[in-house]
């Protein structure tokens, strides 16, 4: 995705950001530099979460399924369906993160919407990303 990373917040939030602990046992991976202003005339987009329709976690839910007898994926569409998934891979930027829950390494892909002149204003999920709301973009 590249080697650096802005984060978009108001100055109280990214001061406490700064003093965590977190942060400070990680000096090789962190470069932090004083918080600044938004420059004047910048753009803004969406920075939303795009995920692949077609996964090996769907693949084994579908599977399961199909032993449960509720519905699932028959024995000969499997080969069809890995196929499938393995052509339409995405070629966004993406994270690779590691899952809290069950230790596993994942991609988290993101899709960069139109530039835009004004700001929206709205909700941001637990990764900073958002459907609808802007950040500056500069």
């Amino acid at each position: 995705m590249g080697d650096i990373f802005r984060i978009h917040g108001d100055k109280e939030s990214l001061e406490r950001l700064q003093s965590d602990e977190w942060v400070k046992k990680y000096p090789k991976n962190f470069h932090i530099s004083e918080i600044k202003h938004v420059p004047k005339d910048v753009k803004f987009r969406v920075i939303s979460r795009i995920q692949q329709s077609m996964s090996q976690s769907k693949l084994r839910r579908l599977i399961k399924r199909a032993e449960e007898g509720k519905g699932g994926i028959k024995e000969d569409d499997i080969k069809k369906y890995k196929i499938k998934m393995l052509q339409g891979g995405l070629d966004n930027p993406f994270v690779e993160l590691i899952s809290g829950s069950s230790k596993q390494r994942y991609r988290l892909f993101v899709a960069l919407g139109e530039l835009q002149d004004s700001e929206v204003k709205g909700e941001f999920d637990t990764f900073g990303l958002s459907k609808t709301a802007t950040v500056p973009w500069f």
